[in-house]
């Protein structure tokens, strides 16, 4: 019994992302694997801002070759400096590193570089 309940859970779940996906398609919003989903208006004239993009800005690089528009990478940790530098060298005129942090206070405050996690965070711990 328990097996055909959690079968028909399955089935309800599948149900439902089918029926989430294609109404968000109707409304213009576009999914890419693995995390990107945003509103499919973009062509060579957009700009994007692609925000806590780490060492490897993979959404930026997707929008850039899909339409030909540009990107800047918005990322504060210093250990991605480099690899988004030659990200910026491969791009041109395309992609463009802010080394910056996005939070929802004005003013300064400290950026907690991180020796374990990939990316560096304003929380210290």
């Amino acid at each position: 019994m328990k097996t055909a309940i959690r079968i028909k859970n399955y089935i309800q779940r599948q149900i439902n992302q089918f029926i989430s996906i294609n109404k968000a398609k109707s409304l213009g919003i576009s999914f890419h694997r693995p995390n990107y989903i945003y509103l499919n208006k973009l062509n060579s004239n957009s700009t994007v801002v692609d925000v806590g993009c780490a060492n490897d800005p993979d959404f930026s690089i997707y929008v850039i070759k899909k339409y030909n528009c540009k990107s800047f990478g918005v990322d504060p940790t210093k250990k991605h400096f480099d690899a988004l530098k030659k990200i910026e060298s491969d791009y041109k005129d395309k992609f463009v590193h802010l080394p910056f942090a996005l939070v929802s206070k004005s003013g300064k405050l400290i950026f907690h570089e991180s020796k374990t996690n990939v990316s560096g965070s304003i929380m210290d711990d």
